[in-house]
């Protein structure tokens, strides 16, 4: 149903681009979702070895500290990396020099 929904608004919009007023929008929009898929691989691909580093960097061992809250599991480790990216984690928080 939804790749029948997509391919229904493909062809409606291949359409529309001959449209001598509406032509160079739909072709502005079809490079648009171009743009936007080529971010989301790039940006699937930074955000995935990132959780896995800090994971290994901020859990900690037995003999040597506790582990940094957000980094015990690897699903927690994307969210916190995610967070981290956005800007919104207080980053005192993994000051481990203890100052």
């Amino acid at each position: 149903m939804t790749l029948t929904l997509l391919g229904f608004c493909r062809s409606v919009m291949y359409f529309v681009q001959l449209m001598p007023a509406v032509g160079p929008f739909v072709n502005n929009i079809q490079r648009m979702f171009g743009v936007m898929i080529s971010f989301i691989i790039v940006f699937i691909l930074m955000i995935f070895p990132f959780p896995h580093v800090f994971m290994v960097l901020l859990r900690g061992e037995a003999d040597r500290c506790n582990p940094v809250e957000g980094f015990e599991t690897i699903f927690d480790g994307f969210y916190s990396s995610f967070l981290i990216m956005l800007n919104i984690n207080d980053f005192s928080d993994y000051n481990l020099s203890g100052n």
